[in-house]
């Protein structure tokens, strides 16, 4: 197709101007004398108008009047025809400016669409990209939770395990603290009863004391009276001597029941202190469990703040999993719009 204001006219002028110069025209030689126009443009005109020159050229024996009208005729007709083709060919170069502006408003916009289907990849696989980190996470955070639930299920157990074992305690110190009262009570009535022997042992020996003391005494008189009898007859001393036999015999009696009176006591005092040890064993053990006990009770408190805490991070990671699920879906509708959107531009191409 000819370029705007290359025209046949134009061809031919430098055609003939070429070959007034005494060379053949050529489509370099045209194209130089002009000073544009492509050689695919002027190939076809440059061809056309050596035919007309041959055929000019084949009509010898003509007036040369006839043949200046009929050139003048055919010079007035090429004209007008050159405006035609000259005027065609300006509508048919406004047209393919046109065209081609429509053409580079349809590239541009191609490649606006190809750039936005590009950033719609990138941004999908961005998006794929977010999906699957999110996905990973959710696989993280299901099996944390996992964890946490096996953790805490774990740890009801052994609260469980450890409320029982502390229901059994309270059995077992219900038990103790009854066994205690009891013997509590028995060894009160031992001790009374032993204390009340021990009471009546000693008022008795008190009274042989007593009776021994008056003894001594009437013997410590008998004594002196002997002695002062002994002086005056052997007699008397013999009788004296006799009556103090008898009274040794009746002191080393009164002292065998004394030892027996004073064993008797230690024995009693042996019986309270082995009531007492055991008394002293039943509160030891009576506190341990007391304080077994209080170390459950802390160690229950402890587990049910672990438990109230598992609680709280499994509703957390409960919320967290929704918020993701949340984020995941909305990453879902976003994918299949920016793959409709895709779609869309593949068929618009």
């Amino acid at each position: 197709m000819a370029r705007p204001g290359v025209t046949y006219y134009d061809i031919q002028q430098a055609a003939q101007a070429i070959q007034g110069q005494g060379a053949a025209p050529t489509i370099d030689r045209v194209r130089a004398h002009l000073g544009t126009g492509s050689k695919s443009t002027i190939a076809p005109l440059l061809k056309r108008w050596r035919l007309e020159s041959e055929v000019h050229q084949d009509a010898p024996g003509l007036p040369p009047s006839i043949l200046t009208a009929a050139k003048t005729v055919f010079e007035a007709c090429q004209a007008e025809a050159n405006l035609r083709i000259a005027d065609a060919e300006e509508k048919m170069a406004v047209k393919c400016r046109q065209k081609e502006a429509d053409l580079i408003t349809e590239k541009s916009r191609t490649r606006r669409l190809e750039d936005e289907c590009q950033s719609l990849k990138e941004r999908l696989k961005e998006a794929q990209k977010i999906l699957d980190d999110e996905e990973a996470k959710r696989k993280a955070v299901t099996t944390e939770l996992e964890g946490k639930t096996a953790s805490l299920i774990k740890g009801q157990t052994r609260l469980a395990e450890r409320e029982n074992e502390i229901n059994e305690l309270k059995v077992e110190r219900g038990r103790m603290r009854d066994h205690l009262t009891h013997f509590q009570q028995q060894s009160a009535r031992e001790r009374e009863r032993e204390q009340q022997s021990a009471q009546a042992a000693q008022r008795t020996l008190q009274e042989r004391i007593a009776a021994l003391t008056e003894v001594v005494r009437t013997t410590e008189v008998k004594l002196s009276k002997i002695e002062v009898l002994y002086s005056t007859t052997l007699s008397d001393n013999n009788n004296l001597n006799q009556a103090l036999l008898s009274n040794s015999e009746q002191t080393e009696s009164l002292q065998v029941e004394l030892n027996e009176i004073a064993r008797q006591r230690d024995n009693a005092r042996t019986s309270s202190t082995h009531y007492q040890n055991q008394y002293d064993n039943a509160s030891a053990a009576l506190a341990e469990n007391a304080e077994n006990f209080g170390r459950m009770s802390a160690e229950k408190g402890q587990l049910g703040l672990l438990v109230d805490e598992l609680k709280s991070k499994n509703t957390k990671l409960e919320n967290k999993i929704a918020s993701v699920l949340e984020q995941n879906q909305l990453l879902t509708d976003d994918q299949r719009v920016l793959s409709t959107q895709l779609e869309q531009l593949k068929s618009g191409t």
